[in-house]
C-alpha cells in the first residue's frame, strides 16, 4: 500500500534531503499530540490524506520536534491579511482551491496538496514545462509555489506565478495586467491580528480591543532571533505524489 505515513516522510525526505528519521521525528511529535496516526509500516497503515501531508510539510518549519506543539498551533491558524483578505485575488483563490472564506494558513496548505496531487495546479498556478534535463540530472520540473514562514512573531505567506485564467479575470475589469505578472504573495499574519480587523470591520469595539491585547501580549513575549524557513513545490509536488501512487 503506498500513501501512508512512512511513504510520506520517505518522500518528504528525500526532497528536503534530511535523514528519514530526522523528517519521522516530527510525525512522531504530530503522532505523540494527536495531529497524526502513528507511522506504522507495512499492514495495518492507513492511508494519508491531503491534510496529513500538509501537517508533515508545516511541521518540518518549526525549529524542531520540541518546539513543534506551539509553533504548529499559531502557524496553522494564521489568518490572511487584512489588506488581502477580501480581495478579489484571494476571492478567487478560495472559488478554485474549494476554500471557505474563513480558510487559514493550514487550510491553503492542504488545498494546494490536493492540486498538486491531483495534477490540477493550472487551475491557480502559471507553469511551463522545460526540456527534459534542463534543471539538471534528477532535479524535478514542477509548479513553482513558496509556503514560507516568519518569526518570532508567526507571518507566513504563499507565493508563486498566477495561472493565465486568474490573471484574466483579475483584468477583466480593466485593472492593469502587469500588477499581476511575476510572483504574486499571499500574505498570513496571526490570527488575533486577523480577528481584531474582523471586529473592527464589524464594528465590535469591545473584541476589537480585546484582540488587539491578546496580539500586543503576542509581540511582547516574542524572543529569539528572528528566522525565515520555507519549503517549495518540490516537497508539495513529492507528498502529493507518494499519495497519488496510493490509487494506482
Amino acid at each position: 500500500m503506498a500513501g501512508t505515513a512512512a511513504d510520506l516522510v520517505r518522500a518528504l525526505s528525500a526532497s528536503v534531503r534530511m535523514p528519514f528519521s530526522t523528517v519521522e521525528a516530527y510525525a512522531l511529535t504530530l503522532s505523540r499530540i494527536g495531529w497524526w496516526e502513528r507511522t506504522k509500516r507495512g499492514r495495518g497503515a492507513r492511508k494519508k490524506t491531503d491534510r496529513d501531508a500538509a501537517k508533515l510539510l508545516l511541521a518540518i518549519l518549526s525549529a524542531g520536534p520540541t518546539d513543534l506543539p506551539n509553533f504548529f498551533l499559531q502557524y496553522a491558524n494564521m489568518h490572511v491579511a487584512p489588506g488581502q483578505k477580501h480581495s478579489k485575488l484571494v476571492a478567487i483563490l478560495r472559488r478554485e482551491m474549494e476554500l471557505a472564506e474563513d480558510a487559514k494558513f493550514f487550510d491553503f496548505a492542504a488545498a494546494f496538496v490536493r492540486l498538486y496531487r491531483l495534477g490540477e495546479t493550472g487551475r491557480v498556478i502559471w507553469h511551463s514545462p522545460m526540456p527534459e534535463g534542463f534543471y539538471g540530472e534528477g532535479a524535478a520540473d514542477v509548479p513553482g509555489l513558496e509556503m514560507r514562514v516568519k518569526g518570532p512573531v508567526p507571518m507566513g505567506t504563499f507565493t508563486f506565478t498566477l495561472a493565465h485564467s486568474v490573471v484574466d479575470e483579475l483584468t477583466a475589469d480593466g485593472d492593469d495586467q502587469a500588477d499581476y505578472l511575476g510572483p504574486q504573495k499571499i500574505e498570513f499574519v496571526h490570527e488575533f491580528l486577523g480577528m481584531m480587523a474582523d471586529a473592527k470591520a464589524d464594528g465590535r469595539s469591545t473584541e476589537q480591543m480585546a484582540f488587539g491585547n491578546a496580539y500586543q501580549a503576542v509581540m511582547s513575549e516574542a524572543s529569539g532571533v528572528g528566522f525565515e524557513r520555507f519549503v517549495g513545490g518540490s516537497e508539495f509536488a513529492a507528498v502529493a505524489a507518494a499519495m497519488s501512487e496510493a490509487g494506482e
